[in-house]
């Protein structure tokens, strides 16, 4: 159900976007991860439990995160540093998983299955057009407006480009 918008989303936002569209890619992400780890959590066996799909490490990092944010708490230097370097790695490191995943799939059998392509274009031209028409009548600021269009139609493994790890189609 869930791609992972932070894996991609965010430096394909960046790429795309430039800086200005960060804070809306942060706000994307973080409503995207509240859900993924409450209803994740629930679906992924903790049913009945709405203590356990709150209390969690997503959603207590979260919690921290904009404690922070809102209360303008600067990190000291040496943890500042760290989360940067550690952000840096994200597009490296979604290179890499990519290409792992890439090499070990048989990509021969890939382009022969004949039901792939009517999915790729589910993913790459319908789900895409939904997104922007569904949008388009809420008269987002137009940098609001790219930023959840490339983050929707990212983030969903049915939708339009590379996801993470967790992202895997299956058809």
């Amino acid at each position: 159900v869930y791609g992972n918008v932070g894996f991609m989303g965010l430096p394909l936002v960046m790429s795309v976007l430039g800086e200005g569209a960060v804070p809306y890619c942060a706000m994307g992400i973080a409503v995207f991860n509240v859900a993924n780890w409450t209803h994740g959590v629930t679906v992924m066996g903790q049913k009945g439990s709405l203590r356990r799909a709150v209390l969690n490490p997503g959603v207590i990092g979260f919690a921290i995160a904009m404690a922070l944010f809102v209360g303008g708490v600067a990190l000291p230097g040496p943890v500042r540093s760290a989360v940067e370097y550690i952000s840096g790695l994200n597009t490296p490191l979604a290179m890499v998983v990519i290409g792992g995943q890439m090499a070990g799939a048989d990509l021969a059998a890939t382009f022969r299955a004949g039901r792939l392509y009517g999915a790729a274009a589910l993913k790459l031209v319908v789900m895409p057009l939904v997104t922007i028409v569904a949008l388009f009548p809420l008269g987002l600021d137009p940098m609001m407006y790219l930023t959840l269009v490339i983050l929707a139609v990212h983030g969903h493994p049915s939708h339009g480009s590379p996801v993470g790890p967790n992202g895997v189609l299956s058809v």
